[in-house]
């Protein structure tokens, strides 16, 4: 019927959703932009970048800097072709241009970045 399901390691013993961590957000962006920069640099798109989609491994105490990754890979793809879904939820806060069945632009993986960094 269309549908695709995505399964992956449950990582919830060791990280925790950048939302639960907000602290962490000013300190990680320059990385994130980075990596997500080269992500584009190489072809890609992720095209959901949200606090709910990146995760911090817990630091159990210990002074370090935090280690983080993305998940919620199901709408990148290649720049150009990659496109939203139809059913993609309204209500979640977006760049203006982003449109169901749209494009993903690596613009909007920007955008997203810059959405975290005004929500701290």
């Amino acid at each position: 019927h269309g549908w695709y399901m995505i399964v992956m390691e449950d990582l919830s013993t060791f990280y925790d959703p950048l939302h639960d961590n907000s602290s962490d957000t000013l300190q990680l962006i320059p990385e994130i932009t980075a990596k997500v920069t080269a992500l584009h640099q190489a072809g890609f798109v992720h095209g959901d970048i949200r606090d709910i989609n990146i995760m911090v491994k817990s630091a159990h105490g210990k002074e370090e800097d935090p280690q983080w990754l993305m998940v919620d890979w199901d709408w990148a793809g290649e720049i150009g072709q990659a496109r939203y879904p139809h059913d993609m939820n309204p209500a979640v806060p977006r760049p203006s241009d982003a449109e169901r069945g749209g494009i993903i632009l690596a613009q909007h993986d920007l955008e997203m970045i810059n959405l975290l960094v005004q929500r701290n």
